[in-house]
């Protein structure tokens, strides 16, 4: 059985409008204000009813960024999320919970386990220029600086262990001073300390082989390549941020081209966001978003 709820974005500065839970599961944990719907109501219509029942305002404006499903130990749950861009009233807490604004990422604070996703998703790119080379490329390098305020991922496939970290420093150190999400492997992450990163992604052999919970750094993002139902199933069942799902266009392999129609569906099996990769540019992110898709990556088309 799958819980839908609805969750409110309510923003101050770097930190989250939080309350903190007064009951079983997750008790005193923080968690972002919102609840379950109700029968015969709309996510729209939740939210609405939610936020004024919790926190005593109106709603005016409001935009939902998206949903993703959480599985927790015994429990399957829909989290609808709205930023709420602006509200009638003061705040206040008319369930007599404690309200915080926090940020998860450094606070002390207990939060609930779908929180990081969460806040992942939300400041999740809808580009990933993906940097395969042998050796480091200065073209590629140059090309790379066009995408921050996206997402950079370096594929491990094909190389040294020593150019994989040559590389990962050089992107690094200029994405260091832009608004850019460097992804690296899991191959040579252990490898890669001292390097900023902003994620850790797993090839679909590699999540075949995990058997718990990988999320062991609450700042980063969790990613996986998928090819398959079973793949994504798996993924699923890791609790991924995102994942790239390929081939949709054309393919390198003998793997023959999902193409639009079975992206969709697959896409409609995942938990998570799910980025588009082969024979895609970045002319096709609104036919991806179209088909159930919610960004675009590639290699030489980028």
């Amino acid at each position: 059985m799958t819980i839908e709820c609805s969750i409110g974005i309510i923003k101050e500065s770097d930190k989250y409008l939080f309350s903190q839970r007064s009951k079983k599961p997750f008790l005193d944990h923080f968690e972002f204000p919102g609840g379950k719907l109700e029968s015969n109501e709309s996510s729209d219509q939740a939210i609405d009813r939610e936020i004024f029942e919790e926190l005593g305002v109106k709603i005016v404006d409001k935009i939902k960024i998206g949903s993703l499903i959480h599985l927790y130990k015994n429990l399957k749950v829909k989290i609808h999320i709205y930023q709420i861009v602006s509200y009638e009233g003061n705040i206040l807490s008319r369930e007599k919970q404690k309200i915080l604004y926090l940020n998860p990422l450094d606070s002390y604070h207990k939060f609930i386990e779908s929180t990081y996703r969460i806040i992942n998703y939300i400041s999740l790119p809808r580009y990933m220029h993906i940097i395969s080379e042998k050796k480091s490329n200065p073209y590629s390098i140059n090309r790379a600086r066009k995408y921050f305020n996206n997402m950079i991922r370096l594929r491990s496939f094909g190389l040294s262990e020593d150019s994989y970290i040559s590389q990962a420093k050089e992107i690094s150190e200029i994405s260091s001073n832009k608004d850019a999400k460097l992804i690296l492997d899991l191959k040579y992450i252990r490898s890669c300390q001292g390097i900023r990163y902003s994620g850790i992604h797993y090839t679909s052999n590699e999540i075949n082989d995990i058997k718990t919970n990988i999320r062991i750094d609450k700042n980063i993002t969790y990613s996986a390549s998928c090819h398959n139902l079973k793949e994504i199933h798996i993924a699923n069942q890791l609790n991924l941020d995102f994942i790239l799902l390929s081939p949709v266009l054309s393919s390198k392999h003998s793997n023959p081209s999902l193409g639009w129609t079975d992206f969709k569906l697959l896409s409609k099996e995942a938990n998570m966001p799910v980025f588009a990769l082969g024979g895609i540019s970045k002319d096709d992110l609104k036919t991806c978003m179209a088909n159930d898709g919610y960004g675009v990556s590639g290699i030489s088309k980028f």
